[in-house]
């Protein structure tokens, strides 16, 4: 695969192509499904390989995370993704995939299928009804909104009847 160095006319930075002759960006890559491997060599266990967002002075804004859980032997592994913002300077996970595929909104430790948490309410939900949790420490609640002249809806299904029961608001 060739590659090509150019110096970038509107900036004094060079741009590195990889697969094209004239890159537009300091990384231009072309290619029928082209890839970006980044292979993090830690063993340990936990290790993170990371790409950030970083501003002009070098503060990282949004980091976007896969850790290893334990890649130790090279056999099987598990994985977790996260996605970091920074509030007041400090970076904050925002999203979270487990390894076991739950998904966190304001927690990495999610405890449904799509846990979306503001505060830690130390409730477990009932394994009857774990695939969505909305939680926070003081006063919860979700919003259904819809149009002055349509209604709001939350419908209850099984395999005979997609609509056997519901709540409805017009």
């Amino acid at each position: 695969m060739a590659y090509t160095v150019t110096n970038n006319p509107w900036s004094s930075q060079y741009s590195v192509g990889i697969g094209i002759d004239d890159p537009t960006r300091e990384l231009d890559v072309k290619g029928d499904q082209p890839s970006i491997r980044l292979q993090n060599s830690g063993t340990a266990g936990n290790d993170e390989t990371n790409l950030e967002y970083v501003d002009l002075h070098g503060q990282i804004h949004t980091q976007i995370g896969l850790q290893l859980k334990d890649d130790s032997d090279g056999g099987t592994y598990d994985s977790a993704f996260h996605i970091r913002t920074a509030v007041n300077g400090a970076l904050a996970t925002r999203f979270a995939i487990k390894d076991d595929g739950l998904v966190g909104i304001g927690t990495t430790n999610p405890d449904t299928l799509l846990d979306i948490m503001t505060a830690d309410s130390s409730v477990s939900p009932s394994t009857s009804a774990d695939e969505l949790m909305i939680e926070n420490s003081a006063i919860c609640g979700m919003t259904i909104a819809s149009g002055t002249s349509s209604s709001g809806n939350i419908f209850f299904g099984d395999s005979g009847d997609a609509a056997v029961g519901q709540i409805s608001y017009n």
